[in-house]
């Protein structure tokens, strides 16, 4: 019945505006690809209150305005008064071009705010007159605009090159030809290579219809991630790069007729000293069905899988590269080293179903990594547990706990107490349960590598329909919330829901994960000293993260190993929950305030799944992420 009543409270805003029937079915059927029924219900919501479908082009519409009126003066003003004005080369390779979409990429370009620049345009052997014919009428027009011509049709990487070789400036950008910058993209970038001088610079972009007259999606990139990287191509557009720095890696590789982009940056991400991201929508991305890339699907899957197998090769890094579910994801599996053995620490006390519940599903899915199960009893004092327990004592640790609770020193001084050499500490809690084979040694490929401090799992509520916990976002909803919570794991086609940008499928850095279920190094725990223990019921796990990562070590989210979290998985509102949360929000408020790098500062801080900000927001000094300095303030 309540679904009934929100579908036909929806008619009424569309029975005063029929024309966007059409348009509502499209948004909900995205919705119901990227988050299932729960996208849907936000869906009828939006259109309920009257955000229509058309939302992200009255949204965009809005921004632009605002960027004319508050951002404009203060650009212009900004680069009358820079000392160093960095030359900007903009390359664009075209081959039987549209005339229209032609002509509004170089105006694109014309219509930059910042006026050093220079375009360098090679032809890729067009056969179109009108092509040729608005080429040769702006190489007339305007003396910052270069113009070669190949003498027979190569490719793209052949053609982008030559572009380049015209170049002059300190940084380049690779512009699309049918494409088109916003008016401050030179604007940022030339911001940022004065004050940072990244090797690599990388901005948001929108994705527009071919008449330029929708925004159909917003991609709002976090900060550079490798494994996302190695897991996608997330990072499209807007690319650019110090001009030396792209020679001397060789530009794009001529050999490439596919997925030449995708090689070209991951190349850039080896030897990039220095990676910016501007979160900013400074691309507009015209994607067109008739791409080679939507062509050849087949062709590229095969191409970039064997690209991500020699950059893994480059980097003196074991794995085997897959395909994955969807098109453009890959699956790299990292094989065991020697030696590895975790001790699952699970703390407990009393109700013995639910901790052999646990057990008996890690007994049955994990069968590669070396293991054992450490019991921590906390005061259990039912007879059947006590019993239950003694059952186990034959097979593993069980460490009496005495002291009053606290999550966090209960962990640390009774992981002290273990015997035997173990390599890592997988914190779970008993009300965890295992449901697939392998998550374990999922968790253990990406534990093991020396500059990954702690590994996170996906859980599941007991439903085993909707999330609970894809990482956590450090500054959600006031403090820290979980991602992708109560979105459908799956999709209607009995597909994995992608989450945003495929924030639900691939492994990727966070700021955080949970306790719940949490691997980390045995030396790095000591190093860190543990749980802090005055975040004795919460926060606890957030913030070893943080320091973590404050010691220079990645943390990552792996979705590969998925389980079941029984129970409540809430903070709560209580006193010590409330303690807690005004001693992390304290600790790490300089962290908040910069913005959680792996959350984009263009999404809402009030939602787990992602949902862009309204109104997109407009600030004057928009800072280039590069690698935060991760400091703690003294609480």
């Amino acid at each position: 019945m309540h679904k009934l009543k929100l579908l036909l409270s929806c008619l009424r805003p569309l029975a005063t505006n029929p024309s966007m029937l059409l348009p509502s079915l499209r948004v909900l059927w995205q919705r119901a690809r990227s988050a299932g029924l729960t996208g849907v219900k936000i869906g009828l919501r939006e259109i309920r209150s009257g955000r229509l479908p058309h939302a992200n082009s009255v949204i965009w519409k809005a921004h632009q305005s605002r960027l004319e009126r508050e951002l404009k003066p203060f650009a212009l003003q900004t680069i009358a008064s820079m000392v160093h004005r960095p030359l900007i080369s903009v390359l664009i390779p075209t081959c039987n071009t549209p005339g229209d979409l032609l002509e509004r990429t170089i105006e694109s370009v014309r219509g930059q705010w910042y006026p050093d620049w220079e375009l360098c345009i090679c032809d890729d052997a067009s056969s179109d007159g009108r092509t040729l014919a608005i080429l040769k009428r702006y190489g007339a027009m305007d003396g910052r605009i270069k113009i070669v011509g190949n003498e027979r049709n190569r490719n793209i990487a052949v053609t982008t090159n030559r572009a380049l070789s015209m170049a002059s400036g300190e940084y380049v950008l690779l512009l699309d030809h049918d494409d088109l910058l916003q008016p401050q993209a030179l604007f940022r970038i030339a911001q940022s290579a004065v004050a940072q001088q990244p090797d690599f610079i990388y901005s948001d972009e929108a994705l527009i219809s071919k008449k330029d007259a929708d925004i159909l999606e917003f991609f709002c990139r976090p900060q550079f991630s490798l494994e996302m990287l190695r897991s996608q191509p997330y990072i499209v557009h807007l690319i650019c790069f110090r001009r030396l720095f792209l020679q001397q890696i060789g530009g794009l590789d001529e050999r490439l007729r596919i997925s030449q982009d995708y090689d070209l940056i991951l190349r850039a991400a080896e030897q990039a000293e220095k990676i910016a991201h501007i979160p900013e929508i400074l691309y507009l991305w015209r994607r067109v069905r008739s791409s080679a890339g939507h062509r050849m699907q087949s062709e590229v899957m095969a191409a970039s899988t064997r690209i991500l197998q020699r950059h893994l090769q480059r980097c003196n890094v074991a794995g085997c590269v897959a395909e994955a579910e969807f098109f453009n994801t890959f699956d790299i599996r990292y094989p065991l080293r020697p030696g590895l053995k975790i001790a699952i620490v699970i703390p407990t006390r009393n109700d013995w179903e639910r901790v052999r519940r646990c057990i008996e599903s890690i007994e049955a899915t994990v069968s590669q990594a070396a293991w054992e199960i450490v019991i921590i009893d906390h005061r259990s004092d039912e007879p059947a547990s006590l019993a239950y327990l003694d059952t186990l004592r034959p097979r593993y640790q069980v460490i009496p706990c005495g002291r009053a609770f606290n999550f966090s020193a209960i962990n640390n001084r009774d992981v002290a107490a273990i015997s035997g050499d173990f390599s890592h500490y997988l914190f779970c809690n008993d009300k965890i349960e295992a449901i697939e084979p392998g998550w374990l040694e999922r968790m253990l490929e990406l534990g093991q590598q020396p500059d990954v401090a702690i590994v996170g799992a996906k859980l599941l509520y007991p439903d085993r329909k909707r999330i609970r916990h894809a990482g956590v976002g450090v500054g959600l909803f006031t403090a820290a919330e979980y991602y992708g919570k109560s979105l459908e794991e799956r999709m209607p086609d009995g597909r994995h829901n992608r989450g945003y940008q495929g924030s639900l499928i691939c492994t990727h850095e966070v700021s955080a994960v949970t306790a719940a279920c949490m691997l980390i190094r045995c030396t790095l725990f000591q190093q860190l000293q543990g749980f802090d223990e005055r975040l004795a019921v919460s926060f606890g796990d957030i913030d070893l993260c943080l320091r973590a990562r404050a010691a220079g070590y990645r943390v990552l989210f792996s979705p590969h190993a998925t389980l079941i979290h029984h129970g409540s998985c809430s903070r709560g509102t209580g006193t010590a929950q409330l303690e807690a949360a005004a001693l992390f929000r304290c600790r790490w408020k300089r962290y908040m305030d910069e913005g959680d790098p792996y959350y984009n500062p263009n999404l809402s801080d009030q939602s787990y799944s992602w949902e862009i900000k309204e109104p997109l927001p407009v600030t004057l000094q928009v800072p280039a992420r590069t690698g935060e300095s991760i400091r703690a303030n003294s609480c």
